[in-house]
């Protein structure tokens, strides 16, 4: 399952050293002790030959359950606008789910899907907006990156407020705080020079 997941973080290039028909059975038969096997092999596989199709099989029941969403969120985003039949379920999802990974995975993959930023945004920023005086995750940091690819100038306010706070709104004290915060600022930073052409500054 490691082997098939590095495999596919490569990309396409990889599918060449890839047994395919290997893989395939192996989603048939996964290991008995990784329960997760099969799931992630099937988005491998996915990833190595663009068939989504056992990913799909595997996934698409979860969808809506109270745990792993995000992940079946990444495999519609990967179909891009082919995933345009599952974005109604994609909604009510980013509806109900407005914390963690989730709506980030969710907002991602309905973007990707149909491109339309002005129904994921205020959604992403909703999730994000309440960490800005502290408690910031990596869920919160990651949705900052995305924000600054989809690029939209309604989520400037909110990522202006995660550089100007008075006191960082990462965790403080461990090992992480430091590299945290920096991620956090260079992402922030990031977006809104692209939304403001280039020019904005450090606060």
């Amino acid at each position: 399952m490691w082997a098939a997941e590095a495999l596919a973080s490569i990309g396409p290039e990889a599918a060449a050293f890839v047994d395919r028909d290997l893989l395939r059975r192996l989603i048939d038969t996964p290991p008995g002790d990784q329960p997760f096997a099969a799931r992630a092999l099937a988005r491998a596989y996915g990833r190595l030959t663009g068939d989504r199709e056992p990913a799909l099989a595997l996934y698409l029941p979860r969808l809506g359950e109270p745990y792993g969403n995000d992940h079946t969120a990444i495999v519609l985003g990967e179909l891009g606008p082919a995933g345009a039949p599952y974005a109604d379920r994609l909604r009510e999802l980013l509806r109900r789910e407005t914390t963690g990974w989730v709506p980030l995975r969710v907002g991602e993959a309905l973007w990707r899907i149909t491109g339309r930023a002005d129904e994921v945004v205020p959604a992403l920023v909703a999730a994000i907006e309440p960490y800005t005086g502290g408690g910031v995750t990596p869920a919160v940091t990651e949705t900052v990156r995305l924000l600054g690819e989809i690029g939209p100038a309604a989520a400037a306010p909110v990522l202006r407020a995660f550089l100007d706070a008075d006191e960082r709104p990462v965790e403080h004290g461990g090992r992480r705080s430091v590299p945290d915060d920096d991620a956090l600022c260079a992402a922030a930073l990031r977006a809104l020079t692209g939304m403001a052409g280039g020019t904005a500054a450090a606060g």
